[in-house]
């Protein structure tokens, strides 16, 4: 896992891979809220509600894409 800042917003968040391979940025600071759990390796499972029960080294955080002020920068056109 590669912790950087936001280019946009300046928050410090966690470069994760999800099950497509794509990169995804997480708030660096885990969540209770959060709808992405995190392995040890980095890998990221989204969960559109809070997951039930987390596995030993798994962390829940939340999407940046969620959190960030200027999310709507991130989107595509």
């Amino acid at each position: 896992m590669r912790t950087t800042v936001c280019p946009l917003c300046g928050a410090p968040v966690i470069w994760t891979q999800t099950a497509a391979g794509k990169l995804m940025p997480v708030d660096a600071t885990p969540n209770p809220d959060g709808n992405v759990v995190v392995d040890p390796a980095g890998n990221a499972t989204v969960d559109g509600s809070p997951p039930l029960f987390v596995d030993a080294g798994h962390t829940v955080h939340l999407s940046h894409f969620v959190s960030c002020p200027d999310a709507a920068k991130w989107r595509k056109s």
